[in-house]
């Protein structure tokens, strides 16, 4: 398995949250990185903690646009978004910690 951030990683980050299509920019190279993992054999999976749901700034199906347009971009089904994290506003010491995703998951 190989894990992947969303925001920063494989598509550009804006401090105002990306939600809407005209935030989302795949970066250069995103798509021919996955392939060469999947080609190997490694189960792709894309974690993202996304507060701007909790904290009702957009909403579930704006996200799972964006990773529609991800997908798309990358031309192939390849990712299955296994765990998307949904931080509370209220619990920031989990954010972009592997132990907080360990602990939420738990």
């Amino acid at each position: 398995m190989y894990f992947f951030d969303r925001d920063g990683v494989l598509i550009a980050d804006r401090p105002d949250y990306v939600y809407l299509p005209e935030h989302y920019r795949i970066l250069p190279g995103v798509s021919e990185a996955i392939h060469a993992f999947k080609q190997l054999g490694y189960l792709v999976i894309v974690i993202t903690n996304q507060a701007g749901i909790s904290r009702g700034i957009y909403s579930r199906v704006q996200m799972d646009h964006i990773h529609d347009l991800l997908q798309r971009d990358c031309k192939i089904k390849l990712i299955n978004f296994i765990l998307v994290l949904i931080i509370p506003a209220s619990v920031h010491h989990f954010r972009e910690s592997p132990e907080g995703f360990y602990l939420k998951k738990r």
